[in-house]
């Protein structure tokens, strides 16, 4: 999920839809013969090859124009800017020779009045080859802004997961109806390359929202879990194939689970701890390649670890899962490896290396071996906190971390485009989640680091936000309280300066 994926080159896609396209600019491979200038438009004739910069606008009442004297294009390899050339807009664009031998790159396109970036946008990894056309599409909005999309949602969604697939969609997946009295069995997609929402047409079994979910060696993905607004807790174990569009129900949970956690320690190998309904067992959920099925068996614990006290979980590098619990004797280190099993292998912490307790924070593994813990619900003074904790897998203990900008918990996040980075969205002020928090930030909690914190278009809470593959964020249905849910989403093109 944290990797960039290579966009495909000489994408022959075509948008059909209403997305409006701001100046595609044509750079020319080696050598360009003179402009000519349609409007919007700005084509060049070249000789041996053409690069189209497909700059998209797909909201409502966004102005990426508005304000902006001059253009700047930079050619990034591995975060560092190669080539950068400027030129007045409206004008010619530049020639770029000899950046095909640069291979995997990244365009960034800012629009600039002076010394002020008004707008821009980043295009996915491409691969130049020589002589070879590509055209590159690339969300081009004002800077740190949130914007209504003109393009919908299939179904009205809230609490549901969006997930990114390698070929650039995102996977929407469950989710509540307008009323919360229905969960949704059916899957949708939004395609970054045609911009659209669209139905594949693949469903579950059950209505299911809030699933956790893992990626299997077979590039397939395995969710599993969830809430059924009528019927609760789900211990369902489902397949997605991303290539051909369908799920399949495989496996079934110990004990149905909703609210829980999961930390895949090995390849196929899924520890599932914690959740609404369960007892003090948790499920190991693995693949066996002797009859090639997944089984999920049960998990009891040592030292007087408690699943049903887990609040959170996540996994390091070397297959250690940090367990965030909701007191002292329920956090603290479970080592598959130990040698005496799974569940015995949990230490917790000492009351000495004790940290603030939560529940619906966001975790986050920044360092080999260590996590950050960011917002949540303090459990022991029973309020929404902005803190921010780092758990040291060496010492066992925790340290003070980088805080949220804004006290939020239930949060939806994603990494962002940036390493280190990720964007947070939506969730809920208040412990009973009826206050809404309308803002989205995006920060390095490794390094310290903010970013912009950015009004939504709207009330969310229950959204979900996921990176695109050109760093822009699409920001998905939600609900306003005391209204309904809905289908729409919104889109950020974040910008942090240096």
């Amino acid at each position: 999920m944290k990797a960039s994926m290579l966009a495909p080159p000489n994408s022959p896609r075509v948008s059909t839809h209403m997305m409006r396209t701001l100046l595609p600019l044509l750079l020319a491979l080696p050598a360009c013969a003179p402009i000519t200038d349609g409007g919007d438009d700005v084509i060049i004739a070249v000789d041996n090859a053409t690069i189209t910069l497909s700059l998209r606008n797909p909201t409502v009442d966004a102005d990426p124009i508005e304000g902006v004297s001059s253009m700047r294009i930079d050619v990034v390899v591995d975060g560092q800017v190669l080539r950068s050339e400027s030129f007045d807009y409206p004008g010619d664009p530049p020639e770029l020779s000899g950046i095909a031998e640069y291979g995997v790159v990244r365009f960034e396109v800012a629009g600039t009045d002076g010394s002020s970036v008004r707008s821009y946008g980043r295009s996915a990894q491409v691969v130049l080859e020589p002589d070879e056309d590509l055209w590159v599409p690339i969300t081009f909005l004002p800077v740190n802004r949130v914007f209504a999309m003109t393009e919908n949602m299939g179904q009205p969604r809230s609490e549901h997961d969006a997930i990114p697939l390698p070929d650039g969609r995102v996977l929407m997946l469950g989710g509540h109806n307008p009323t919360r009295s229905a969960s949704y069995q059916d899957i949708e997609t939004y395609d970054f390359y045609e911009g659209v929402f669209s139905s594949p047409g693949a469903v579950t079994d059950v209505g299911v929202a809030g699933v956790q979910w893992a990626w299997t060696t077979e590039s397939q993905l395995l969710f599993f879990g969830g809430q059924d607004a009528v019927t609760g807790p789900q211990d369902g174990v489902w397949l997605y194939d991303p290539i051909q569009d369908t799920i399949s129900r495989i496996a079934h949970l110990i004990q149905a689970r909703s609210g829980h956690c999961s930390a895949q320690y090995i390849d196929n190998s899924i520890v599932i701890l914690g959740g609404a309904g369960t007892s003090n067992q948790g499920d190991l959920l693995r693949f066996y390649t002797d009859d090639s099925s997944w089984l999920s068996t049960s998990v009891g614990f040592g030292n007087g670890m408690t699943s049903e006290g887990t609040t959170g979980c996540g996994v390091a590098e070397e297959g250690k899962i940090f367990v965030q619990g909701d007191s002292q004797s329920t956090t603290g280190v479970l080592d598959p490896f130990s040698g005496t099993g799974i569940g015995e292998g949990f230490e917790p912490i000492s009351a000495s290396a004790a940290g603030t307790y939560v529940r619906d924070a966001i975790i986050l593994n920044i360092e080999p071996s260590v996590f950050w813990i960011g917002g949540g619900v303090d459990i022991e003074g029973n309020i929404v906190t902005s803190e921010g904790q780092e758990f040291r897998l060496d010492s066992a203990g925790f340290v003070t971390g980088t805080p949220l900008a804004t006290p939020r918990q239930g949060a939806s996040w994603s990494p962002w485009i940036e390493e280190g980075w990720i964007a947070v969205a939506c969730g809920y002020a208040d412990v009973s989640s009826r206050t809404s928090v309308n803002k989205v930030e995006l920060l390095a909690p490794g390094s310290g680091e903010k970013g912009p914190t950015v009004d939504l278009d709207r009330s969310r809470p229950g959204c979900a936000v996921t990176t695109l593959h050109d760093g822009a964020l699409l920001i998905s249905g939600g609900f306003e309280l005391g209204t309904k849910t809905t289908d729409t989403a919104a889109i950020m093109v974040p910008y942090i300066e240096g």
